[in-house]
């Protein structure tokens, strides 16, 4: 079955070579060990696989891409240089880009969402923070430039766009 078997002083396999491949198959439990004092392993242990980097420093992966897939979709992918990419449901979610991160979907926070500057004209919609001003929100809609709307979807405060006017819907009482 195997073209090559090295065995232990207990007769334990260590590893083989079976007939006819060029694998290395070890047995589970069966570390590969590397540095002084065995700081990186590698293992099987029947249900699970692996990797310990139990030394002083880092590990480190090199490679212009790395992707980590599983049983058959990506889970991430991060590109030298470019975006690192987080997937659910093998579609992305969240992406790094040039000064951005880039959601798809909701975003839902358990704690507090802080902008870290103001907004700028030109931004088609903002959220921004200065210590004057405080919060600030900035719109370029076709109607209205900043909408706020109650959980029935219905406006409550609007500034019509291009004014400084802000009207309040419903009744003020």
């Amino acid at each position: 079955t195997s073209d090559i078997t090295v065995k232990n002083d207990a007769d334990g396999t260590v590893f083989t070579v079976p007939t006819g491949t060029d694998d290395i198959l070890f047995p589970d439990n069966a570390k590969i060990q590397m540095g002084t004092g065995g700081d990186l392993e590698i293992y099987h242990d029947g249900s699970d696989s692996y990797i310990v980097d139990g030394g002083t420093g880092n590990l480190k992966i090199y490679t212009n891409q790395l992707d980590i897939i599983g049983t058959a979709e990506t889970l991430a992918t991060f590109v030298d240089d470019g975006a690192v990419t987080l997937y659910f449901n093998n579609t992305a979610a969240l992406a790094t880009a040039s000064a951005a991160v880039n959601v798809t979907g909701d975003l839902t926070a358990t704690l507090t969402i802080q902008p870290a500057g103001d907004t700028a004209a030109g931004d088609n919609a903002a959220i921004g923070y200065t210590s004057g001003e405080g919060l600030i929100l900035t719109g370029q809609g076709s109607t209205n430039d900043v909408t706020i709307k109650n959980d029935a979807d219905g406006a409550v405060i609007s500034i019509p766009t291009g004014t400084t006017n802000v009207t309040i819907a419903g009744d003020l009482t």
